[in-house]
């Protein structure tokens, strides 16, 4: 079992302004008031068993999760010269959301040789979403079934080098931001909303790994191909007066292609460092990028960090982010990050001191360029943050009872 509640509240107040900061006109503040109220739950059951004389092993297994979401927005305006906030009915909600999904597998697993085994397998999901829109006395419901078969080919040898060849179908379920078909009004210019009738996006992913481990480093390659169907993604459309809507589509496809490579080198017993990169080329339909004027793009990941141990009352980590993510109308953001942390061990190594800085001398950079069939948005905007955190932490270690000392007796 897994239950689990979060609460969420927001408080989002917007009025537009003249050059000179003056109110646009007297009715132009807006406020907005949301409250969330989540609950979830489920529960997971397994089955393993080995048939050493066949060298087979059968698994199966099935699980429930429920999550339930309870979600009110209020808006007002305020209304001057009176200066008091009035409600907006039209542009207020309430709804529940719930999502169900109810999942069974089995899989068996042939051993063919030393360190050589083949696994294949089958899981059936199902998934049920509704909406309880209370404002509107409306029920949206959907539902859909999805099979997901799986197979892995594993073959090590003695020099610590191993080969993996997999294929398996994975499954990308709309969230209730996805989902929700109530407006988004906090930006007037850019409205935003769900889309109920979103179905989870499938995909069938090819993938060959080769890793290779040593005593002082490891290495992993690893390619791929993935076709990606059913995809939902964000979409925007310019309407009237240079307005845009932005809602969530499930688009016809696309093609993945992926390289990712993720090491370690241990330079000497102190000082490790690690590195890790991905990059993946998205290629999407002829109708897509006829119609709806989608762009091929490429997202890239890359991660640098290093540990070092001087001592052993001394720990320092560093880790470096540059991150590249595409959109189908265009780059979506490029971002990166800086983590320093330094910990420091007193008193017989029970009392623990950390300190850690995120991007202490790097600003949070950002550069969005959206392409549509009829106009294009290009924006950027810059963060400036300094977070330092200093954690203490005590560690109390019970006292080993002393053994009992064997005198001699003299007579």
């Amino acid at each position: 079992m897994n239950p689990g509640k979060s609460t969420n509240d927001k408080d989002f107040f917007q009025s537009y302004l003249k050059t000179g900061n003056s109110l646009f006109r007297a009715d132009s503040a807006q406020r907005q008031e949301i409250e969330s109220r989540l609950k979830g739950g489920g529960f997971r059951f397994a089955y393993d068993r080995t048939i050493p004389q066949s060298k087979l092993s059968i698994s199966a297994g099935a699980f429930y999760n429920q999550s339930w979401t309870r979600a009110v927005t209020d808006a007002y305006y305020k209304k001057l010269p009176a200066d008091v906030l009035l409600p907006l009915p039209l542009l207020s909600n309430r709804f529940i959301f719930k999502q169900e999904v109810y999942n069974v597998r089995s899989s068996i697993k042939k051993i063919l040789g030393e360190e050589f085994s083949v696994t294949a397998g089958v899981a059936t999901e199902l998934t049920l979403i509704s909406f309880d829109i209370k404002n509107e006395n409306k029920i949206v419901a959907n539902s859909y079934l999805s099979w997901l078969p799986f197979a892995n080919l594993n073959k090590s040898w003695k020099d610590r080098l191993s080969l993996t060849v997999s294929y398996r179908r994975s499954i990308n379920r709309p969230g209730m931001n996805q989902l929700n078909p109530v407006i988004d009004f906090s930006d007037p210019y850019n409205l935003r909303f769900g889309n109920p009738d979103l179905i989870a996006s499938s995909a069938d992913h090819f993938n060959i790994v080769v890793s290779r481990t040593r005593k002082s480093y490891f290495l992993n390659l690893s390619a791929g191909y993935h076709e990606v169907k059913g995809v939902f993604s964000q979409v925007r459309t310019l309407v009237d007066l240079g307005k845009t809507e932005i809602t969530w589509e499930n688009i016809s496809g696309r093609h993945e292609y992926e390289l990712s490579t993720w090491n370690g080198l241990t330079l000497v017993k102190k000082l490790k460092l690690n590195a890790s990169a991905s990059w993946t080329y998205m290629q999407y339909s002829p109708f897509d990028k006829e119609v709806r004027k989608f762009r091929n793009g490429f997202s890239l990941t890359t991660t640098i960090g290093q540990n070092w141990t001087p001592n052993e009352l001394w720990n320092l980590t560093s880790n470096f982010n540059l991150n590249r993510f595409a959109s189908p109308q265009g780059v979506a953001r490029w971002n990166s990050s800086l983590t320093v942390g330094v910990q420091r061990k007193f008193f017989a190594k029970h009392l623990l001191v950390t300190i850690n800085a995120v991007d202490p001398i790097m600003n949070q950079q950002r550069r969005n360029i959206t392409y549509g069939p009829n106009f294009s948005v290009t924006s950027f905007n810059m963060t400036y943050t300094r977070n330092y955190r200093l954690t203490l932490a005590y560690v109390f270690m019970p006292r080993r009872p002393s053994l009992p000392t064997n005198k001699k007796r003299t007579n």
